[in-house]
């Protein structure tokens, strides 16, 4: 049998979910060690980003350039935006950061590959029209920015010298005015007017005219959080396990944290601070996050939360295998594969000492159903297992099967009577599919019945009016295994 890989006709993982089930939105967080060459590819995100933001752990060192950067998918490919509140650093869009957007993830450059330096990222994809990037140019009237939905948050940047970067929330009880996005020491009344069900509203205070200016709107909710102060650590309760969060305290003179999941216990940021902050967001767990004592949060504070996805390298949803006249037959089935480069079939003798007997290539990135078939020709019963290994060298293991010989031939299939004068009764013992599929062959080749079956009960086949000979019956399953069985039409 020829090996192959089926591709499925429907979409079986839509498992990268944003937060309290409103969208899904696809939010991945990570870190990377920058290994000091000229590029560096970050891989095995799963899908193409819409939105980057970077922290570097020195923070935002303005000397170095060592600093928070922000890219969307209108921006030019390969340049990024400072989070700094200082416009004589943020005065144009940096290059020599991004090298490119990938189809898997995204490539920094030099500055963003400092040897050693590990950096913290958070990517952002829309998969259902929950988070909308665009550009508008300024005016010096109000302008109405359509999004299709009302926002829960809108970042809004430019590339301008005197221009700031600012941040809009959505909230009954929030303050009615907004906050600078690199470190919220204040709030302001520039920029937005508000936000309508359809959108949010920018105005001439605080806009350059003809400036052009970049904004990632949210559709999901902020929360707010007003657990009191106590004398230690304070837990806020989520509905999920955060990956990335954002907070503010209501009020001005406090800073807006920024913490990933991927951050050392303790440790946030200020966007445009130049070394991680302490003892204000602490530490994430399976329904919250702690706050400490820093920056007023175990006060009223509003957050920004998007769910902790663990994104595993490989969904395995089946492996199995069978031995089909003589020869010993694998399948399995992978519902997701990220950053997947092979998989090394692998068999024992006694399950404790195994050997590589083939390599199968891996999808890459994928992200519907993938059926995979191999024939061993091997006759030997013995344990079967998958190593599936990553591009990084990283590998996992599927579960192990055990595959008996039968000296007897086909003892799935079981046929009634034989020889068989009308009634043809037959029973297989298969895989648990959903539909196999029944076929009668002539001892020419000519197919002379076919039917199909959803169990493994008794079925039968009316052949009373088969002439009498040797005939064929073969049962066809999903991924195209055969059971083959003869009997004699009397």
């Amino acid at each position: 049998m020829p090996n192959h890989r089926i591709n499925s006709l429907f979409f079986l993982f839509p498992a990268l979910v944003l937060f309290f089930n409103v969208s899904e939105a696809q939010t991945i967080t990570g870190k990377y060690t920058g290994d000091g060459n000229s590029t560096q590819s970050i891989s095995g995100i799963g899908f193409q980003p819409d939105v980057l933001l970077v922290i570097p752990s020195t923070g935002g060192s303005t000397g170095g350039e060592v600093q928070t950067w922000l890219h969307s998918s209108n921006m030019p490919s390969d340049e990024v935006k400072y989070t700094t509140s200082s416009n004589t650093v943020a005065n144009s869009f940096k290059t020599d950061y991004l090298a490119s957007i990938d189809s898997d993830g995204f490539t920094v450059e030099t500055k963003s590959n400092v040897s050693g330096t590990e950096y913290y990222y958070v990517a952002f994809s829309d998969n259902d029209g929950s988070i909308t990037t665009g550009t508008f140019t300024g005016s010096t009237g109000s302008q109405n920015i359509a999004t299709g939905y009302e926002p829960g948050m809108v970042w809004v940047w430019s590339d301008n010298l005197t221009s700031n970067d600012y941040v809009k929330w959505t909230l009954s009880d929030k303050p009615s005015t907004t906050y600078l996005f690199s470190n919220g020491i204040s709030w302001s009344s520039k920029v937005f007017n508000g936000f309508s069900p359809i959108g949010f509203t920018v105005n001439g205070s605080g806009i350059i005219s003809g400036e052009t200016y970049y904004y990632v709107s949210f559709q999901n909710p902020i929360e707010t959080a007003n657990i009191g102060y106590g004398s230690g650590p304070d837990k806020v309760t989520t509905l999920v396990e955060p990956g990335f969060l954002m907070t503010r305290h209501t009020t001005s003179g406090n800073s807006t944290y920024i913490r990933t999941r991927d951050m050392p216990s303790g440790e946030s940021f200020i966007p445009d601070n130049t070394s991680a902050q302490t003892n204000a967001i602490l530490d994430f767990y399976a329904d919250g996050y702690d706050v400490g004592n820093t920056g007023n949060l175990r006060g009223k504070h509003y957050y920004f939360v998007t769910e902790y996805i663990n994104v595993l390298p490989v969904e395995f949803i089946k492996f199995q295998g069978r031995e089909i006249e003589g020869e010993t037959h694998l399948n399995w089935i992978t519902g997701s594969e990220v950053n997947n480069d092979y998989f090394e079939i692998q068999a024992s003798n006694d399950g404790l000492k195994w050997e590589t007997l083939r390599i199968v290539d891996g999808a890459g990135n994928s992200f519907s159903e993938l059926h995979y078939v191999e024939n061993l020709g091997e006759d030997k019963n013995r344990y079967y297992r998958l190593k599936q290994v990553d591009f990084n060298g990283s590998f996992d293991y599927s579960n192990v099967i055990y595959i008996t010989r039968s000296d007897e031939g086909d003892n799935q299939l079981v046929i009634f009577p034989n020889p068989v004068e009308n009634q043809l009764r037959f029973q297989f013992n298969g895989l648990n599919e959903a539909v196999y599929k029944a076929d009668v062959i002539s001892m020419n080749g000519s197919l002379i019945r076919s039917l199909n079956f959803s169990d493994e009960n008794m079925v039968s086949i009316d052949i009373s009016d088969l002439t009498e000979g040797v005939y064929t019956l073969i049962i066809t399953d999903n991924y195209g295994f055969k059971s083959v069985k003869r009997f004699i039409k009397k």
